[in-house]
């Protein structure tokens, strides 16, 4: 390994000995297209009303803005530390809500009523606005919406609070926050060309989390797009190995960023640690890199990681050693499709990787490598003069710039991977196309792959099939994570040290879960026919007991084992993770 000449980037190469897999991330939450639709709809109607300078007829006072925002700042931090919203957090957000609502005249209450509805559709409104309007006072609104609840209904109890916080701060806030808006906005506006088109491009303001819009019978309505890239995957290179949307590990992608194509050196991960990449910024992300080889190996880099001078010298210094040329373009965007309107909307992003790529020579029957480009991002930069010198350099023909159609945005197709065969041979796995662009690539027999079904819903959390797959040296890959375990103070001191025993590391149990990345396991009693519930964004899993099978040692353990397993088997096969 050799180290930079700055520090601020660090430049590893692969030991030979490292084995390549092939991994693909498996993402909770895309197959909720009702959760799905009511975020795109926020991040229209942010855009929408922001531009339009939409306000309620009453402001929040300085004391409830701060409040909310308090509030927002710490769903933040619990998204980027990946935990679910404590008990008496809720309380607090619960006092927060009817502050918020009593002081607004009953015009703005119907005004944000009428918004949510929009955003979220009636369901919404029935399962929470309505018992949080009528509520005299926080503690009525506790013990309405609180009691008897499980831990999957109250998690979504603080996503919808969260979410009427960030409507209440949208169009009641004062001026030094709105400002904030508006500055978000016009950045967007110098960020992209002037014939973008800027009433598509979500504003996003917030991590939300629309699960609450969600029934219990709602989830896996759509197709399973994780499963079918894996299975795509799987007959590329049957040694696929599956991650799992935890510890911060979104993309497999973003694990690491490869530098050429023989995945012979990569940018190394920020030490900082996994929290340091929530905003999606770090070089060391696969996303914001793209290579290929013309006339020389290169890389396109988006500019957004390389913020600072020191870093852009640091990372172009150990490149030129390395004989790669480096070309800096505007950081990107993606499209995503909203599933019930079927409208196509822009999703700013850092990451470059969803508007262009670069097709190995290998891969064309003519042997000369195409760029497939997003028509948008086109026009932000075929002026630019990075981009030309690309072209120019790279000797690339404006014959073998291939623009998208624009029927097949919301595809992502440049967020394609290109994956190894057991015996090293290269692979094209592309989202499933209509046929509209993929023809103009003149690609040889045989190296195309793809699901068999389109990839759509992973778009609304800003990625496609390159952000979750990825070539990894095996030693970075995870077979599972550390199960921690809390047993309820109502189970009998014997049945916790029973059930304790049983959820010890290297149990069965525990290794089961383990291997579907399962963090937790809360043991909880109930009166009601509850059994299990999982957390898919903390990775928790509660399992329940009654009262009765809580005093008896053998009775709460025989109930954790069979709810347990249960877990196991339904995560392995959402997952396509063997038990």
């Amino acid at each position: 390994m050799r180290a930079p000449v700055g520090e601020t980037i660090t430049i590893a190469d692969r030991a030979g000995i490292d084995k390549l897999v092939p991994v693909v991330t498996s993402v909770y939450g895309i197959a909720r297209p009702k959760a799905m639709g009511a975020w795109l709809s926020y991040l229209s109607i942010c855009r929408r009303d922001c531009a339009a300078d939409v306000r309620l007829e009453t402001m929040l006072s300085p004391e409830i803005e701060s409040r909310c925002e308090s509030h927002l700042d710490r769903a933040i931090e619990q998204y980027v530390k990946i935990e679910s919203m404590p008990q008496p957090v809720l309380g607090e957000m619960a006092r927060t809500i009817v502050s918020v609502l009593k002081s607004l005249s009953s015009r703005s209450r119907a005004f944000l009523r009428g918004r949510c509805a929009e955003i979220c559709g009636a369901g919404a409104l029935a399962g929470y606005w309505d018992v949080a309007e009528r509520a005299g006072t926080s503690e009525e609104l506790s013990n309405q919406l609180h009691a008897g609840r499980g831990a999957m209904e109250l998690r979504k109890l603080g996503d919808f609070y969260e979410f009427v916080f960030a409507l209440a701060m949208l169009y009641g806030s004062t001026e030094r926050f709105r400002s904030r808006l508006v500055f978000l906005s016009d950045q967007l506006k110098n960020k992209y060309a002037a014939d973008f088109p800027f009433g598509r491009l979500g504003l996003y303001l917030w991590p939300i989390d629309f699960s609450f819009v969600e029934n219990e019978e709602d989830s896996g309505a759509a197709p399973d797009e994780n499963l079918a890239i894996l299975s795509a995957v799987s007959s590329i290179n049957p040694g696929v190995r599956v991650q799992v949307c935890a510890e911060s590990q979104l993309w497999a992608r973003d694990i690491l960023a490869w530098l050429d194509d023989d995945f012979s050196c990569f940018v190394k991960p920020d030490e900082a640690g996994p929290q340091a990449r929530y905003g999606r910024g770090a070089l060391s992300e696969g996303g914001n890199i793209i290579t290929g080889k013309a006339r020389d190996r290169f890389v396109l880099v988006a500019q957004g990681p390389l913020s600072s001078i020191s870093a852009e010298i640091d990372f172009y210094n150990d490149l030129f050693f390395r004989d790669i040329r480096p070309y800096t373009l505007p950081d990107g965007f993606l499209w995503a499709r909203h599933p019930a309107t079927g409208e196509d909307m822009a999703l700013d992003s850092v990451h470059i990787d969803t508007v262009i790529n670069v097709v190995p020579a290998a891969c064309t029957l003519d042997n000369l490598p195409k760029v497939l480009v997003d028509p948008f991002y086109l026009t932000a930069v075929r002026e630019n003069p990075e981009f030309v010198r690309f072209l120019n350099e790279q000797d690339i023909r404006s014959d073998d710039v291939i623009e998208v159609d624009k029927s097949e945005l919301f595809l992502n197709l440049p967020n394609f991977s290109v994956l190894l065969m057991p015996a090293g041979e290269p692979r094209l796995l592309f989202n499933k196309d209509r046929g509209l662009t993929l023809p103009r690539l003149n690609l040889r027999p045989g190296t195309l792959v793809q699901p068999g079904i389109e990839i759509t819903a992973m778009a609304a959390m800003f990625g496609c099939i390159r952000c979750a797959t990825n070539m990894l040296p095996q030693s970075y890959f995870k077979d599972g994570s550390e199960v921690s375990s809390v047993v309820a103070h109502e189970c009998s001191p014997e049945a916790g040290t029973a059930v304790r025993g049983f959820l010890k590391p290297g149990a069965p149990l525990t290794l089961a879960l383990s291997k579907q990345f399962v963090k937790r396991v809360e043991v909880r009693t109930a009166a009601t026919a509850r059994e299990w519930e999982f957390d898919d964004f903390s990775r928790t899993a509660y399992v329940y007991v009654r009262p009765d099978e809580a005093g008896s040692a053998e009775k709460c353990m025989q109930a954790v084992r069979d709810h347990g397993f249960d877990i196991a088997k339904a995560l392995s096969e959402r997952q396509g993770i063997g038990m």
